[in-house]
C-alpha cells in the first residue's frame, strides 16, 4: 500500500476558501464600494467644472472691467488733447480779434485827442463795429 501523501495546507488556501464561501457578500461590497466611488467622481467632476466655469468667468469680468478702463482712459486722452488744442486755436482767433478792436479803439482815440475833424459819425463807427464783430462771429461759427 501507498501511502498518502499528506497535504500541505498554506494559510493562503484556507483564507481563499473563506472568500468563496461567502462571494456573494464580497460581491455585494464591490457593488456598493463601486457605486460610491462612480457617485463621488461624479460629484468631483461637477464641482471641478462649476469652480472652473466660475474662475473663467470671474477672470473674463476682470479682464474686460482692465480693459474698459484702459479704453477710457486712452479716450480721455484724446479728448483732453483735442480739446487743448482747440483751446489753443479759439486763443489765437480772440487774440486777433482783441488786436482789431484795440487797433480800432487806438484810432478813434488818436482822432480823439489829435482833434482830427473827420466827418465819421456815430452811426458810422458803429457800423465799423459791428462789421467787426461779425467777421469774428463768423470765424467762430463756421466751425
Amino acid at each position: 500500500m501507498t501511502m498518502p501523501k499528506p497535504q500541505i495546507i498554506s494559510p493562503y488556501s484556507t483564507i481563499f476558501s473563506k472568500i468563496l464561501r461567502h462571494r456573494n457578500y464580497l460581491a455585494l461590497c464591490l457593488i456598493v464600494a463601486t457605486f460610491f466611488i462612480v457617485i463621488y467622481s461624479y460629484q468631483s467632476i461637477k464641482d471641478t467644472i462649476d469652480f472652473t466655469v466660475n474662475s473663467s468667468t470671474e477672470a473674463a469680468s476682470d479682464f474686460a472691467d482692465v480693459m474698459r478702463e484702459k479704453a477710457l482712459q486712452a479716450t480721455m486722452e484724446r479728448i483732453s488733447t483735442n480739446a487743448t488744442a482747440k483751446a489753443y486755436q479759439v486763443g489765437t482767433e480772440l487774440e486777433k480779434a482783441v488786436a482789431a478792436a484795440t487797433t480800432l479803439a487806438e484810432v478813434l482815440s488818436g482822432m480823439v485827442v489829435a482833434e482830427v475833424v473827420v466827418d465819421v459819425g456815430r452811426d458810422a463807427v458803429n457800423s465799423m463795429l459791428r462789421r467787426l464783430l461779425s467777421r469774428m462771429l463768423m470765424r467762430y461759427t463756421k466751425r
